[in-house]
């Protein structure tokens, strides 16, 4: 799930950044090509991030990485179109990945 459905939202989320930076004059290049050219620094840093190394815990911060750059760069956008960012809905998925990550080892239930 991570690395095609909410990976892929990210990086539309991203694109749709760069072009308000932009005024959409440029294209971030196909799957990012041109990230770390317009993106600011710290939103490039953060966005390496969400790359994870292969050990467990740290695929769960680059998950949890995701949904800051997400949310961040999704304000960023409602806000120059005027669209309410949906923060209760943004809320919940958050609160119920942190469940999920909490959860022991072997669970069989998620919710009881």
């Amino acid at each position: 799930m991570m690395d095609v459905p909410v990976r892929n939202m990210l990086m539309q989320m991203l694109e749709w950044r760069i072009g308000i930076d932009t005024d959409f004059s440029v294209s971030a290049g196909k799957s990012g090509k041109y990230f770390k050219h317009y993106l600011d620094p710290e939103t490039w840093k953060h966005f390496v991030e969400t790359y994870p190394d292969g050990e467990y815990d740290n695929m769960w911060k680059s998950l949890f990485r995701m949904g800051d750059l997400f949310r961040t760069s999704a304000q960023k956008v409602a806000n120059h179109f005027k669209f309410e960012y949906p923060e209760s809905d943004d809320a919940k998925v958050t609160a119920h990945l942190q469940h999920v990550r909490s959860l022991p080892k072997g669970a069989k239930v998620m919710y009881s």
